[in-house]
Order: structure tokens, then C-alpha cells, then sequence
């Protein structure tokens, strides 16, 4: 039996208070995503937004133990709030037993013969 893999996604709305243009907070966004990456080994996201001063990561991992993953995302969260060019506005997490077979979706339109490319 396969072990079960647990997924960590945690969302994390920041705002650049100090930042006096776009570039300046494309900087502070940009540093703290590098950072998270490489402190932590999980993949960083920015997601697209409208408000100028606003900026949301989505950061996701995954794990055998999702204890671990749990901790990991807090580790996260506090590194967040710990930066000095940045704040928390919101912040969402969630970590779930991820079952693989829940997502294969039979189509009956589908061919089931090989792909050549």
C-alpha cells in the first residue's frame, strides 16, 4: 500500500505599506517570494490582482505527514509577518489528504486508443 500524501496550501494576502511605486513593491514581492523558496523548498505563486498595494502568494507543498506540512506552512506564516517591508492583510491555509483516484473522471467520448504524438 502506497503512503498517503498529504498537500499544504497556504494563501497570504501582503501589502507593501512603504512602497512609493510599482517597482518598489515589485521588489519587496519579488524578495520575499525568493526567500520563501529557498528557505523553505516550496513552490511560490503571486496571483494576479487589481489593487495596487496588494499582493497574494500561494505557497504549497506536500508530504507523507501532514503535521509536517502543517508546520512548514506555520514556519511560513511567521516568516511572512517577520518581514520588515511587508504585512499580513489575510492569510488562509488548509492541508488535506490528497487521493488521486477521486480525480479520474471517465469520458466516454475519450479513445482509448495510444497517442503517437
Amino acid at each position: 500500500m502506497a503512503a498517503e500524501v498529504f498537500v499544504g496550501v497556504l494563501r497570504v494576502t501582503i501589502m507593501v505599506p512603504h512602497s512609493r511605486s510599482l517597482k518598489d513593491r515589485r521588489q519587496a514581492v519579488r524578495s520575499l517570494r525568493d526567500r520563501l523558496r529557498s528557505r523553505f523548498s516550496v513552490s511560490v505563486h503571486e496571483l494576479p490582482g487589481e489593487h495596487p498595494g496588494r499582493q497574494d502568494l500561494v505557497c504549497t507543498t506536500g508530504g507523507s505527514d501532514g503535521a509536517l506540512v502543517r508546520r512548514t506552512l506555520d514556519e511560513i506564516r511567521r516568516f511572512v509577518d517577520a518581514d520588515v517591508r511587508t504585512y499580513s492583510a489575510g492569510v488562509d491555509l488548509d492541508v488535506f489528504p490528497w487521493h488521486p483516484e477521486a480525480l479520474w473522471i471517465d469520458d466516454p467520448d475519450e479513445s482509448e486508443e495510444p497517442w503517437d504524438g
